[in-house]
């Protein structure tokens, strides 16, 4: 693609995955810079075909330009090139394929420090978490052969490294900030804070894919555990407690969904063995990845969510969906959702507790009171975080980084 190099600043937002929170903030990002005239901006992805832009529309301004895995030379070309004014990494462990790629982003950012560019990175997992008030590495690896007290400093000098090179960090909840700070020595001036994007408009959904779900589901009433596929986010814990439960309730079925990193293929095996042992399997539905339309059907057609995730750091771009929908959900009481819903503002279970989160199922689809006032609780954490105020606050910090 050949772009205006006439104008003075242009920012490339990059993501290999195209996660949704990202495709979210760059297409509120375009309309915001179109009626300013102040920016130009791109989305700079991998060829991968896998990772499709999670929206019908394909926006302006869209360049596949890397393969999995061999990204530093070609992106560090390209930028060389096009001389950036910003350069914004949305970063997760598989934003440029393999989890061995993943250590070759020091060494870009080292590189594109050389361009006298501005470098943002959003972090979305620091790969710790707080427990008893102390700062611990997360517990559940995927690299089982290096010992613990190597990948404590291995995940320390990382994580510094591209702290270090980074002109601006972002990241979706104060707990992070904290981490950073806190863990990792990180200065308290660079993090900026921004919660995910809630779209308040609901997605259209075709006729035809909507009858197609009912019919899957024999019309049932569903009980929706959606996200990433891993054992920190506790699919595992869901089943255990529909089984508790499964009798008090014979018009409704668990379905549970999301994306599968290839680390957790194990998890997965795990969770269907269950749905097996249980004799689940007209009850429990493992689905696999989702589109957007799929997704926004499974919400919009959902009667609550749950959400038992184990303690960790990170966001949730799956709550999101439920704010977006309105959705009544069950969350556990980690500081993610605390911070979300305050204190008092959501249907908290305590993590591992499957006892408890089977209650807080029969609570939830039995009690109209509680149903209710957790839908307008949820309703106005989604009004405070609309697409177009989150995609001002990046707006913003590139205003300020550039002065």
């Amino acid at each position: 693609m050949n772009l205006d190099l006439t104008r003075e600043k242009r920012i490339f937002l990059v993501d290999g995955l195209i996660n949704i929170s990202a495709a979210q903030i760059y297409v509120f990002l375009q309309k915001i810079i179109l009626k300013n005239n102040e920016f130009e901006i791109f989305f700079i992805s991998a060829t991968d075909k896998k990772m499709s832009w999670p929206y019908s529309q394909v926006p302006q301004n869209l360049i596949r330009l890397w393969e999995n895995g061999k990204f530093v030379r070609k992106l560090f070309t390209f930028f060389k090139l096009k001389k950036p004014s910003i350069i914004h990494f949305f970063f997760e462990l598989r934003t440029f394929g393999s989890l061995k790629s993943a250590l070759k982003l020091p060494l870009l950012l080292f590189l594109l420090k050389t361009l006298n560019t501005k470098i943002v990175l959003t972090m979305y997992n620091p790969f710790i978490l707080r427990k008893e008030n102390r700062w611990q590495i997360v517990d559940q690896t995927t690299i089982k052969f290096i010992p613990l007290f190597i990948m404590k400093i291995l995940i320390h000098l990382y994580v510094k490294s591209i702290c270090r090179f980074s002109h601006r960090i972002i990241v979706e909840n104060k707990i992070v900030k904290s981490g950073l700070e806190e863990y990792f020595d990180v200065s308290s001036e660079k993090i900026n804070v921004i919660n995910n994007a809630v779209p308040q408009e609901i997605g259209l959904i075709s006729n035809i894919k909507r009858k197609e779900f009912l019919n899957k589901f024999s019309n049932k009433k569903i009980i929706l555990c959606f996200g990433v596929i891993s054992p920190r986010k506790g699919q595992s814990n869901a089943i255990k407690a529909f089984k508790i439960i499964e009798d008090k309730l014979p018009d409704h079925i668990l379905v549970i969904g999301g994306r599968l990193s290839p680390e957790f293929q194990l998890y997965k095996k795990e969770l269907l063995d269950l749905i097996n042992e249980f004799n689940l399997e007209k009850k429990v539905f493992y689905l696999e990845e989702l589109d957007e339309e799929e997704i926004n059907l499974l919400f919009e057609i959902s009667d609550i969510a749950l959400f038992p995730y184990h303690p960790a750091i990170y966001g949730s771009g799956a709550f999101s969906f439920a704010l977006q929908y309105n959705k009544p959900s069950i969350v556990t009481s980690i500081d993610t959702f605390k911070e979300i819903l305050g204190d008092d503002g959501g249907v908290f279970v305590d993590p591992k507790n499957d006892e408890q989160l089977a209650q807080a199922i029969i609570d939830l689809l039995t009690d109209p009171k509680l149903r209710n006032d957790t839908i307008n609780k949820m309703k106005t954490t989604s009004e405070l975080r609309s697409c177009e105020s989150i995609a001002q606050k990046h707006y913003e910090i590139y205003k300020q980084i550039l002065k």
